[in-house]
């Protein structure tokens, strides 16, 4: 219980008149007083909340770069591909290297890609080829 003119802000020590006024752990306040504290808390939370995650996006980018030292933030797009070479020189001015290009991540990966684009080639050719065989035989079953 408080005496009327005792009943003041905690903040601002304003006596609190009306009903309206917020009882908290901290004290009493009004509600100019209250809603500053609730903004800078959830201001005060929020960069808590930007920084950690700040510092885990730098912790997981160190992790990275130390299981992969030399491939953390490198352009990820394909490089060009290289220029046909033409095993007759008469066909063409490029005409193959007798020492190979060296061997690098950017070739490996542009190898596999070739070899994988390939097998996916291959494989829709046969099922388009497996397609119009078996369209075929409905056709020559029907017909019977």
């Amino acid at each position: 219980m408080y005496h009327e003119e005792c009943f003041r802000c905690q903040e601002c020590h304003a006596p609190i008149s009306g009903t309206v006024y917020a009882n908290t752990s901290k004290g009493v306040y009004c509600v100019n007083c209250h809603n500053e504290r609730m903004a800078r808390s959830r201001k005060h939370h929020e960069d808590r909340k930007r920084r950690a995650k700040e510092r885990a996006e730098r912790k997981a980018k160190q992790e990275r770069e130390k299981m992969s030292p030399g491939l953390v933030d490198r352009d990820k797009s394909l490089p060009a591909p290289p220029p046909e070479l033409s095993p007759n020189p008469s066909i063409g001015s490029n005409t193959l290297s007798p020492v190979p290009p060296p061997v690098n991540e950017a070739n490996r990966r542009f190898l596999y890609q070739r070899r994988l684009l390939k097998v996916i080639y291959w494989v829709s050719e046969s099922m388009a080829l497996q397609n119009k065989n078996f369209a075929q035989s409905e056709a020559n079953a029907v017909q019977q």
